[in-house]
């Protein structure tokens, strides 16, 4: 054989084996996509999703352990957004929410006995006589306020790290035009805003000032049809004061006792124009709004504690 044929005879072998190795390379190749696809014993990973809540495992422990009260009407009574923060925080969180009761003086028998001021003499006297005989009398109550008071005659607030207290939207509108006056600043008796804010603070941190207090806004909301059903940015209550006034007050209260204060009315978003997409009447949320609310929170929570 001349050179030239056995140069020819291993130029037809070398493409020989390059055909060959080509549908080895494929199959070798498919089979490692789909061994990983199908038979990895590793979980796949899940899709990114946005949330108000910091990713961050280190910001997320700032709160891990501690015990928070979460103070408020039936925006909290009916709903999970306490369950929301213990998720993002790590937090023990109780849900102390009573619906109907205000901050300050309520008229109405039903809720008197359980408003937030009441409510934190009885915690501190241990003398729970007045909201007990109410229990008994069963003045309307649903399954969740009576365990919700319940569950309030067995915490220990020397144990408690945080309270919250998101309060005012019936101290705004409430049941009746029979509403809570704002009142001033050097109030301290129950039956002004003013004054039932003063009263709840000065009475928590003289009792248990261990206590960190946490202020949150009432949200946006609607005004019962039968009181106007108009936006309460826009229609005023019976004493004609808007649900903005409150929150300011609120506001301006945090300030001045330097208590951490979320201004959930500016900040959440909620609005007349979203209003179907996150409430199921004229001021509750529905699943959406308190999974905004309570993201929001939890954010707020986060952020503050990682300052000090």
């Amino acid at each position: 054989m001349t050179s030239q044929e056995r140069l020819n005879a291993m130029k037809k072998t070398l493409l020989f084996l390059r055909r060959l190795a080509l549908p080895l390379v494929i199959v070798a190749t498919l089979t490692f996509i789909i061994e990983r696809h199908f038979f990895s014993s590793e979980p796949s990973l899940p899709e990114h999703t946005n949330t108000t809540v910091s990713a961050n495992p280190e910001v997320q422990t700032i709160l891990h352990g501690k015990i928070m009260v979460a103070f408020r009407d039936s925006v909290t009574e009916f709903g999970n957004y306490p369950e929301i923060i213990a998720q993002n925080t790590g937090m023990a969180v109780q849900n102390m929410g009573f619906k109907g009761t205000r901050l300050a003086y309520h008229p109405y028998a039903a809720y008197e006995p359980f408003s937030l001021t009441n409510l934190i003499d009885a915690v501190i006297s241990r003398d729970f006589s007045v909201q007990d005989l109410a229990i008994q009398e069963d003045r309307n109550y649903t399954p969740a306020f009576k365990q919700h008071y319940e569950d309030l005659k067995n915490i220990d607030f020397s144990q408690v790290d945080i309270v919250s207290v998101f309060i005012g939207t019936n101290d705004y509108m409430g049941n009746s035009a029979d509403v809570v006056s704002l009142g001033t600043p050097d109030d301290t008796t129950r039956e002004t805003f003013y004054g039932a804010i003063n009263y709840f603070v000065n009475t928590m941190q003289t009792a248990f000032p261990a206590v960190d207090l946490v202020f949150v806004t009432p949200t946006w909301r609607m005004n019962h049809e039968e009181l106007g059903g108009e936006s309460a940015s826009i229609q005023p209550n019976a004493r004609d004061n808007y649900l903005s006034e409150f929150v300011d007050t609120l506001v301006e209260r945090g300030e001045f006792y330097q208590i951490p204060t979320l201004d959930l009315y500016r900040t959440s978003g909620l609005s007349e124009e979203n209003h179907t997409n996150f409430f199921i009447d004229e001021v509750h949320p529905n699943s959406n709004g308190y999974e905004l609310i309570g993201n929001t929170i939890s954010q707020f929570l986060i952020e503050t504690y990682n300052k000090e």
